[in-house]
């Protein structure tokens, strides 16, 4: 009973002996490296060394073959059991192999030191002082796979770098948004990425870093959420809940009421040639009706045209993509009674089983307390007390933290905390995202530019992608918002062109659909 109660506790071998059954990747990495007599238990020894074993034969994990492992006949069979099942609890599908691999790095150096001191010990009891001596002199460090980016590299010399870098870098998208928006945004989220969105006060900061944490979850990652002191935990949780049901916790939220949907120019004119059954074939627009006043006209037809039907059939398909000419039209939506709070954990506890696979944790501070090194503390006690490894950490927003040395004037304080939020997705291979106040002449402005920053604008030095939300007064009646490129690191950088995002706030809903153009 002891070696099972010790096998459940120690996470950071069974992290280890998950990662070598169920990933590539994590395996590539640390077979060639490990030592197995580092681990504590017997249990875990012999598991490994037969991992190691169907590695060097097969050159692939065993995932489901790991069964085999033990046979029943064996005396560690049962405890060996619960340990695999474990494993397959704990990481069936591996998140952050490269925060996995510098953990278990960590975790054998630690677990060398331990023996190196045991050692000492053992010899400092029995009076051999020179034994002792001897001891620590042979302590050396295990070899390990390269930590993050911590290794120099010459690429001029040594084609394995330069592979590693075509091969490795910068990776797939690790969230995914649909539509317009996605194809616009999807390719900065990758690992190691820091993003910001730039926007003046009440413009949806919030709404969008909570978006984005939620669309994280559905692509089946584990989000650290942060809030520092712009909502607190309790409406952070109320939001979420609206968002997946769709439903208001306010009466006066609730009833029927208009929201955005996408729709196309030729629908809306009568001239669309495509044979779907979908659009409503006749025509609503004006002829001469000017582009600027478009938005308005659309709310005024909607109350008479009641047999209009909205279509983007032709957007459906690559081959009629081509036909589309986005614009939006409105659809009535009835709400018939306020979200509950049982309501609401029914749908959350539903989602959560749906996308299983993710984790999701969220933390609040009062406004003007946490520093990088704060989330640096709070994310090590979740992965060394939980086993919980972030792949996305989102947090609203950077302007309400406080840098770490508090000393520092102001502007060089912004400075720090936005240099810090790129040094911690890089060192935990995650995507990092934030927003940050803009400065006030941007709230009548069309749409923000670099020089919209406010505090400081070295911010945008250490961001790889900014992004500026864009509304005017009509917009935000009509619930719409333009996503536009303030300054990208890398890729098209497409600075006027933006994408329109089609939203209905009252039901915690930023991203109902989107489209390119206005």
């Amino acid at each position: 009973m002891k070696l099972q109660r010790e096998l459940i506790d120690n996470r950071d071998e069974v992290r280890l002996l998950a990662g070598l059954i169920w990933s590539e990747e994590f395996g590539q990495a640390i077979v060639p490296v490990l030592d197995v007599t580092l681990l504590s238990s017997k249990t875990t020894r012999k598991l490994a060394k037969w991992v190691l074993s169907y590695w060097s034969k097969y050159r692939v994990p065993p995932q489901q073959d790991a069964r085999e492992a033990i046979p029943q006949s064996d005396d560690d069979y049962g405890v060996a059991k619960d340990l695999l099942k474990r494993c397959d609890q704990e990481l069936p599908e591996i998140p952050n192999v490269a925060r996995l691999v510098d953990l278990t790095n960590e975790y054998l150096r630690k677990r060398t030191l331990e023996r190196t001191l045991e050692a000492v010990k053992d010899q400092l009891e029995v009076g051999d002082v020179a034994a002792a001596s001897q001891e620590m002199q042979r302590y050396t460090p295990p070899s390990s796979p390269a930590e993050s980016q911590n290794v120099a590299a010459d690429p001029y010399t040594n084609p394995e770098v330069v592979w590693d870098a075509f091969e490795n870098g910068p990776g797939e998208p690790i969230i995914e948004f649909p539509g317009a928006f996605g194809d616009y945004v999807n390719e900065f989220h990758v690992r190691g990425a820091f993003i910001a969105y730039l926007g003046p006060v009440k413009r949806g900061k919030s709404w969008i870093l909570q978006e984005t944490a939620m669309w994280a979850r559905r692509c089946n990652r584990c989000v650290a959420h942060f809030s520092f002191g712009d909502m607190n935990k309790q409406e952070m949780i109320r939001r979420q809940a609206i968002s997946i049901t769709g439903r208001s916790d306010q009466q006066k939220y609730c009833g029927e009421f208009v929201v955005p949907v996408a729709d196309c120019i030729k629908n809306q004119k009568g001239t669309c040639n495509m044979d779907c059954g979908r659009g409503s074939g006749q025509s609503i627009m004006p002829a001469d009706l000017p582009i600027e006043d478009r938005k308005k006209w659309t709310l005024r037809a909607f109350d008479l045209a009641e047999d209009y039907r909205s279509c983007t059939a032709c957007r459906d398909y690559p081959q009629t993509a081509y036909e589309y000419r986005p614009t939006h039209w409105h659809k009535v939506v009835n709400v018939a009674e306020p979200l509950t709070w049982r309501a609401a954990w029914k749908a959350m506890n539903r989602s959560q089983k749906i996308h299983r696979p993710s984790r999701y944790k969220m933390m609040f501070y009062p406004a003007g307390t946490a520093s990088i090194d704060d989330l640096r503390r709070q994310l090590d006690v979740w992965e060394k007390t939980e086993g919980f490894i972030a792949d996305v950490i989102v947090g609203d927003y950077a302007d309400l933290m406080v840098p770490v040395d508090k000393r520092l004037e102001f502007r060089h304080g912004q400075d720090s905390i936005w240099k810090g939020w790129r040094g911690l997705a890089h060192e935990r291979q995650v995507v990092a995202i934030t927003a940050t106040q803009a400065a006030a002449r941007s709230f009548t402005k069309p749409s923000m530019t670099r020089s919209d920053f406010s505090e400081d604008v070295r911010k945008l030095a250490h961001a790889t992608a900014v992004f500026g939300l864009n509304q005017l007064p009509d917009e935000q009646m009509l619930g719409m918002l333009r996503v536009g490129k303030v300054a990208v690191r890398e890729g098209d950088s497409d600075v006027g062109r933006e994408v329109t995002l089609l939203q209905s706030l009252r039901q915690g809903r930023p991203l109902l659909d989107s489209y390119y153009g206005y």
